[in-house]
């Protein structure tokens, strides 16, 4: 006669590796032209975003239909100065509204504006994390250097940045809209890639690379080797100035 626990068990354990498995399926992604939207909240109850990352009360989020790059509005976004060990922040975030497993082949594009020229050293535009317990989600990022030219982040996950050719280095346009796309495969061994463009242009082109974040002592603990959070816009100012940002025709998809 089998045992009764032990059978429970075994249904337990199949009904939890089911449910695994069916976590585990990476969504499509989503579009945003923010063309439908009437009021702030109605991006937050229509769409994929969750929320808006605020760390200063002075920082805001809001529907503009001046500065559009396509349709008939775009979200401008503000931010004060960092001040002290909070980094200021004002950007449109999904988290678990998406998942991308490693393996899995990302794109990501954007239209930015910035309508100023005060230098846009360590401003960050996008994020993808793990949504691991430590490290405040690790993950990888898009910044910003001394020469307003983008490069690709990866202090989260305890590895080496990922830098235009100093022969070659392209920089941002400010007062005019800018597309960057950014296309990874993701892992956390040397087996991804990265690419990143702005406006057609190739930026940075790199095969062998990790593009995911792992356990690492110290750095990151509980990775799940998954992208669940996304942010884009002023996910964080550290320029030592305030920033004005426009964004439109957001888009996240995976390809393959």
């Amino acid at each position: 006669m089998v045992n009764k626990s032990f059978l429970t068990l075994l249904i337990l354990s199949i009904i939890f590796q089911g449910c695994q498995k069916e976590n585990l399926v990476s969504s499509a992604g989503f579009d945003d032209s923010f063309d439908l939207y009437s009021s702030v909240p109605d991006i937050f109850s229509m769409g994929k975003w969750t929320f808006h990352e605020q760390t200063y009360p002075q920082n805001t989020l809001t529907l503009n239909s001046d500065i559009v790059h396509n349709g008939i509005k775009s979200i401008r976004m503000f931010a004060v100065a960092s001040d002290g060990p909070t980094v200021s922040k004002s950007g449109l975030a999904s988290h678990s509204e998406v998942l991308f497993n490693e393996g899995d082949v990302l794109r990501v594009s954007c239209w930015f504006y910035i309508p100023q020229n005060d230098g846009i050293d360590k401003l960050v535009i996008l994020d993808l994390e793990d949504p691991a317990p430590i490290s405040s989600g690790p993950g990888i990022r898009l910044m910003f250097d001394p020469d307003n030219a983008l490069f690709i982040e990866r202090n989260k996950m305890g590895l080496s940045n990922i830098t235009q050719p100093n022969q070659n280095k392209t920089t941002f346009t400010y007062n005019q809209w800018n597309n960057i796309v950014f296309e990874l495969k993701l892992s956390t061994s040397r087996k991804g890639y990265v690419k990143l463009l702005q406006n057609g242009v190739t930026l940075i082109e790199e095969q062998s690379v990790k593009t995911m974040p792992k356990d690492r002592l110290y750095i990151t603990q509980g990775t799940s080797k998954t992208y669940r959070n996304v942010e884009v816009g002023i996910t964080a100012n550290s320029t030592g100035h305030a920033v004005i940002m426009f964004i439109d025709n957001f888009s996240i998809q995976k390809l393959n």
